[in-house]
């Protein structure tokens, strides 16, 4: 298998850059998924990791080797589409066979890895159909099949799961996570579905405009976003985000309700060094927790209700803050009457800071000489602590 790696690349169309400066390195054997809106460039990205398209400007490395201008035949890919590219007059079984013919694999071996194929991905009693007698589920994995007959290094996937149904996705996605796992097999998957990103990936690469926003670990942008975009585009529902003003010392917030918070110093110091007189408060929805009052050792906002939706397992609680909506995750006893003042209460662990004017997380920002006042300041409380620990 191989390793993928991007050094500044760009892809420029006319007068529309559709993929800015991207710097990516993805492990042998890693689960990538490029996760973006429609229009983002994320397919771009893809063709150019496959080859379809050549860069405008930067290299790719496919285990340290550049690769930049060789065609996709020379680069040892399986690519599946979105649309899953059968050919409507060839049998299940040659559809598979086929790039193995392109490579002038003998019969007995293409029958070999046709079958052993097949069998892998549970499709060895559908070999003799064509593809307009399958169902959607069918043709992926027949798609699927083809792309790994060949024995890839690298697999490349187009949201190959967006024409399926939600039930179908569900069961596809475990699937196919588990396939790539058991071979070994680096995986590049695009998506603009958040969910899939986050079932699925090892890591996730998040673009808009061209640009990668962040890359990381489920967990991480999820409950660490880097900017505003991230916060909004993962989760369902997205991170809530209000802005509140910052207090005369910029070091605390002035909470809706009339409540002030002060953060603890590591995030303090980098209010200060914002510099609007505000910040983006953000909080998951299903980390807060509604009351009749606020909560001690909490972060507290009060709110009105505006609407109740009752999903079963959960009920979802729009409310207004400062003008602004916001949704909290609830059990389904928990049903406030619409109308009501009511606290949303959040865990201070639990709670975002963006930069009003640049939209980034302060917990990205670098203060400096921060790292050395915090340490100035701790040597301090210990060496007190020890004075009076000899008194």
């Amino acid at each position: 298998m191989a390793s993928v790696k991007l050094e500044g690349v760009w892809k420029v169309f006319g007068n529309v850059v559709a993929v800015r400066d991207v710097n990516l390195y993805i492990e042998d054997k890693e689960f990538v998924s490029i996760l973006g809106p429609s229009g983002s460039g994320k397919t771009t990205l893809l063709y150019l990791i496959a080859g379809i398209y050549k860069p405008s400007r930067g290299r790719i490395y496919f285990n340290d080797v550049d690769v930049t201008d060789l065609p996709p035949n020379k680069r040892n890919i399986g690519l599946v589409f979105q649309n899953y590219a059968l050919y409507p007059h060839m049998t299940v079984y040659e559809n598979i066979a086929f790039p193995l013919r392109l490579r002038n694999f003998g019969e007995p071996a293409i029958k070999e890895k046709v079958l052993s194929v097949a069998k892998l991905l549970g499709i060895e009693g559908l070999l003799d159909r064509y593809p307009a007698q399958l169902s959607g589920g069918q043709q992926q994995r027949v798609a699927l099949a083809r792309a790994l007959v060949k024995e890839p290094e690298v697999l490349l996937l187009d949201e190959p799961l967006s024409n399926l149904d939600a039930l179908l996705r569900i069961k596809i996605r475990s699937e196919l996570k588990k396939l790539q796992k058991e071979l070994g097999i680096t995986a590049i998957y695009v998506t603009h579905d958040q969910s899939e990103a986050l079932a699925m990936a090892d890591r996730i690469a998040i673009i808009a405009s061209g640009v990668i926003q962040q890359v990381g670990k489920p967990w991480d942008v999820y409950y660490k976003p880097r900017n505003v975009f991230v916060a909004s585009f993962i989760g369902t529902p997205p991170a809530n985000l209000v802005s509140v003003p910052l207090d005369s010392s910029r070091r605390c917030l002035l909470l809706p309700g009339g409540g002030r918070y002060c953060p603890p110093r590591r995030i303090a110091e980098k209010l200060a060094a914002v510099k609007t007189n505000s910040v983006i408060l953000g909080f998951r929805p299903e980390v807060a927790v509604l009351s009749e009052s606020p909560l001690g050792d909490y972060v507290s906002m009060e709110a009105e209700v505006y609407t109740v939706e009752t999903l079963g397992r959960e009920n979802i609680v729009t409310l207004l803050v400062n003008g602004s909506q916001v949704k909290v995750i609830v059990p389904p006893v928990v049903e406030p009457r619409p109308g009501s003042r009511i606290f949303i209460n959040i865990e201070e662990d639990k709670v975002m800071y963006f930069d009003p004017e640049t939209e980034i997380n302060v917990e990205y920002l670098e203060v400096p000489g921060m790292e050395e006042a915090i340490a100035e300041s701790a040597g301090t409380l210990r060496k007190q602590e020890m004075e009076e620990e000899w008194d």
